[in-house]
This record gives C-alpha cells, sequence and structure tokens, in this order.
C-alpha cells in the first residue's frame, strides 16, 4: 500500500512540474546617474514649519540652555566676595581662570560673545537638517554633545572654584 502511495505522490509532482509557467526574465536596468544630490530628494519643508518642528526648537533650547548654564557659571561670583563672619574680613567667592577665552577674567559680554556664534552656528545647521528632513537624532546629537561639553565645564567649575 505504501508503494502505491508513494507512487501517486511521485506521479501527481511530475504531472504539477509539466503546468508551470516559465521563469520571468531578469531584464538589466542601467545604473543610475547620480550626482552629489540628484538622488536624494529633500523634503523642503516651509520655514514656519520647521520652526515650528519640536524636532527643531527642543534641541535647539538645550543646547543654547547648556552654553547659559555654562556662562553664567564661570562668571557668577567672580570677583565678588563675602565674609565669613560678621564684621570679619571678605573674602573672594572664587580666582578660577576662564581656560577657553582671552582674557583670563571675562566680562560676562566676553563670553557670550565666544561662544553664541558656535551655537548659533550648530543651530542654523540644525535648520537646515530640519528643512531638508533630515533625520531628527542627528541633529539633537550635535545639540547633546553641546549640552554634554558645557555640563562638563559647569561642573569643573563648582568642583575645583566653588568648593
Amino acid at each position: 500500500m505504501s508503494r502505491i502511495l508513494i507512487a501517486f505522490c511521485l506521479f501527481a509532482a511530475l504531472a504539477s512540474a509539466q503546468n508551470l509557467p516559465d521563469a520571468p526574465r531578469v531584464q538589466p536596468q542601467p545604473a543610475a546617474k547620480c550626482g552629489p544630490w540628484s538622488c536624494w530628494h529633500p523634503k523642503d519643508l516651509p520655514n514656519i514649519q520647521v520652526l515650528k518642528s519640536r524636532a527643531w526648537w527642543l534641541p535647539s533650547f538645550y543646547g543654547l540652555l547648556g552654553t547659559a548654564l555654562d556662562n553664567e557659571v564661570t562668571k557668577a561670583g567672580e570677583g565678588q566676595t563675602y565674609r565669613v563672619s560678621k564684621g570679619g574680613p571678605p573674602y573672594p567667592q572664587h580666582y578660577c581662570v576662564e581656560k577657553n577665552i582671552n582674557p583670563p577674567f571675562p566680562s560676562r559680554g566676553q563670553l557670550y560673545k565666544a561662544t553664541l556664534p558656535w551655537q548659533g552656528a550648530i543651530t542654523g545647521l540644525g535648520f537646515l537638517f530640519t528643512k531638508a528632513g533630515v533625520k531628527w537624532p542627528i541633529y539633537a546629537g550635535m545639540q547633546g554633545a553641546v549640552l554634554g561639553i558645557h555640563l562638563n565645564d559647569s561642573l569643573q567649575w563648582f568642583d575645583n572654584c566653588w568648593s
């Protein structure tokens, strides 16, 4: 009985194989002629839509916040004095030197003048990325790096100059 069943299955398989259509032939396609921008189709969002996009303003906000924090921590307390006891002599709050800006004791305006052009360039690049439809983690990562650098510098000021 098993021989008959195996023979029947083989016969059915051979009979169905006779009715198969021919495989389609693959036609070779010419290679795409891509220049630097011809194969990439940017979204080109309107400016107002970019400005309303959280993918742009949220990273811009925390990057600017990190820059402002670093500048204010650097400037706060410089040249100010406090008294240890009532009527005692005044002591300076800190005399740390700014390592990235000349003069070593910059004013608040000099601090912002030195840091805001870099922040503006990164924010402008993020605007262009958002306008072109580049994925948001790229710009958020750039501003995250800015925030990380400024938080690290601020913590160094707290550790080395305020304690």
